[in-house]
């Protein structure tokens, strides 16, 4: 599993974690509750520590795969100009609609509009634009901030990083937040930057792990085994995201750890849900990019304009809105942002290819 680059069920997972953080900021998500009220993921922030895991595990993976040769700087280049061609079109649509909604002064337009280009170049956790208007862009930067320290690190102290790192600093940096926030859900941009450390060292962790558990053999009944656990702490983990406040700092460690847990049996390969495969669920990996990064803005044009409507209906249109603008993003980025970037690309052979 540690070798491969797609995975249909790894990609599925990505989908679903996207929908579920989606749903965390419209407020309102697909079930009904047994009182009757609309479901809502009030904690669903937290799948955003599987995504630093699994950016974790594939950018160690890399750099193991690469003999440590890998070229951190290449690689750190090559994922933002990955990134910018989606930040650019989120972060156009949602300071365009709050131009169009607010109807500011002249000069609160261009003060606005000042704030566009940091944020869209990723800039929010450095600490330059703190009151940016996609707020889902700060995992981004935060992931490019650190990822290369990660890097460096195992570069530079292998055997300390992989035999005492991985293990304790997790442990140390989401200590030191809850202590001082009671909450790992905090983007306070220079606690979100150890927080993205945290959850992308545990990715580290989870390689390791992975990589000792690869040759060896299930059964049929280790595997249902092993599924039935996965699927289990997968229902726990929605169970947690589901209360709406997480008022003690164990419960926030508590959520972290089983999704720790689950992570390690799904990137393992070891269970049957390794079994899902299929474009379809590639298909789905893929759009669950440009589906973060657009719906932020979309929240406030739905409440806006069908504030007069049936939750459901809001809620079928919230989904239809960003599932096709994700989906036409996609389009435009592989068929004409990334051939013109790969064109670019070979005409000044410095710049980063993206394929």
């Amino acid at each position: 599993m540690s070798k491969k680059t797609r995975n249909g069920y790894i990609d599925l997972l990505r989908f679903v974690a996207a929908c579920i953080i989606m749903y965390f900021h419209f407020e309102i998500a697909p079930f009904i509750r047994p009182d009757g009220t609309p479901g809502s993921f009030p904690s669903g922030g937290l799948f955003v520590e599987f995504f630093f895991m699994l950016s974790g595990y594939f950018a160690i993976s890399s750099f193991y795969m690469s003999d440590g040769k890998l070229h951190i700087g290449k690689y750190m280049l090559k994922k933002y100009v990955r990134f910018l061609p989606y930040t650019f079109f989120a972060v156009t649509f949602t300071y365009v609609w709050i131009l169009i909604c607010s109807n500011p002064s002249l000069f609160e337009a261009a003060k606005t509009l000042c704030m566009l280009p940091f944020e869209a170049l990723l800039m929010r956790n450095t600490g330059i634009n703190r009151v940016g208007h996609n707020g889902v862009l700060w995992y981004l930067s935060a992931m490019l901030i650190t990822m290369p320290i990660i890097l460096y690190t195992a570069r530079r102290f292998p055997t300390v990083f992989k035999e005492y790192l991985v293990w304790v600093l997790p442990l140390f940096f989401y200590g030191y937040v809850l202590s001082r926030y009671g909450t790992i859900r905090t983007t306070h941009w220079q606690i979100s930057n150890i927080r993205a450390l945290a959850g992308m060292l545990l990715g580290c962790n989870i390689y390791f792990i992975v990589h000792a558990v690869e040759n060896i053999r299930f059964s049929s009944r280790g595997k249902t085994i092993l599924t039935v656990l996965e699927l289990g702490l997968f229902g726990l983990i929605l169970l947690f995201c589901m209360v709406r406040s997480f008022s003690k700092t164990y419960l926030d460690a508590f959520c972290v750890l089983l999704m720790y847990l689950f992570t390690i049996v799904a990137l393992s390969g070891k269970s049957w849900t390794s079994k899902i495969q299929g474009r379809l669920f590639t298909y789905l990996g893929k759009i669950s990019f440009p589906l973060y990064c657009v719906h932020y803005g979309y929240i406030d044009v739905v409440n806006k304009y069908f504030s007069g409507y049936r939750t459901r209906y809001r809620l079928l249109i919230f989904t239809g809105l960003v599932l096709a603008t994700a989906i036409a993003v996609q389009f435009l980025v592989d068929y004409v942002v990334f051939p013109a970037m790969k064109r670019i690309a070979q005409k000044y052979h410095s710049l980063p290819r993206v394929s």
